[in-house]
């Protein structure tokens, strides 16, 4: 998609849960950590990705959030449905096993800065 400089969006709610790439331009996000109860923000350049952390994370989990980006430049966007990154997986268990599943895990345990071991 493309998408004119200052027009915002947010990741989660305009669009539904996905992976964002940006593919041209450059934009500025800022999310809300729930976990963290801190903001993050971040300088999104070509090869960015928004999303891809919390893509897997069951609904009404307190990190599906979304995260507001406002565009700097003339961009264009990739968009990548929930649904299609789940189809994915599901036909693909060894990409499940190799990144998936990391992926969800470290969304699910973001709030954790340190493990301890004991």
């Amino acid at each position: 998609m493309e998408i004119a400089a200052g027009e915002v969006i947010e990741a989660g709610r305009d669009l539904g849960r996905g992976i964002y790439i940006i593919q041209t331009g450059s934009a500025m996000s800022r999310l809300w950590a729930e976990s963290k109860c801190k903001w993050s923000l971040s300088i999104l350049v070509p090869g960015s990705m928004v999303g891809m952390g919390r893509v897997l994370l069951e609904d009404g989990h307190d990190d599906v959030k979304g995260t507001r980006m406002l565009f700097l430049t003339f961009s264009r966007v990739l968009f990548i449905p929930r649904a299609a990154v789940v189809t994915a997986l599901e036909k693909n268990p060894e990409a499940w096993k190799g990144s998936g599943r990391w992926n969800y895990a470290r969304a699910v345990l973001g709030k954790y800065d340190t493990v301890q071991a004991y």
